[in-house]
């Protein structure tokens, strides 16, 4: 029921640390294997994301231009909002842009490269 994505990352600890700091995602399930956090899942509202311990080496889609390999969009209430919290904790975040389609867009990536592209309606 509904869409759950599951992102193969190198460390799942420090992915975790990423949805939740940065993003307010609440872990809901871990999975160990041989002593090491292997597996988690994330929940925001109706957002479900899975975090897989199977990423190898993130330098690859770190040096990826945009649009390179998946992109995972995220509606949110207010991208401008976001961008300002999500840079005011330290992040990267692109600036918000208007889309022709009638959108303001922001991307940020984790910490294995992977393109995250939060969108709101545009203002005014």
């Amino acid at each position: 029921q509904g869409y759950q994505p599951l992102f193969n990352v190198a460390d799942v600890g420090a992915s975790v640390a990423f949805w939740q700091s940065a993003l307010g995602f609440e872990l809901t399930q871990t999975f160990e294997w041989e002593g090491r956090l292997a597996f988690a899942q994330l929940r925001s509202g109706a957002v479900e994301v899975m975090l897989n311990g199977r990423g190898g080496d993130p330098a690859v889609r770190l040096a990826r231009p945009h649009y390179s390999d998946a992109v995972f969009y995220f509606r949110v209430d207010d991208v401008h909002t976001l961008f300002q919290d999500l840079t005011a904790r330290g992040l990267a975040p692109t600036a918000p842009e208007r889309q022709d389609y009638g959108l303001d867009e922001m991307y940020l990536r984790d910490p294995d490269g992977y393109e995250l592209s939060f969108t709101s309606p545009a203002r005014g």
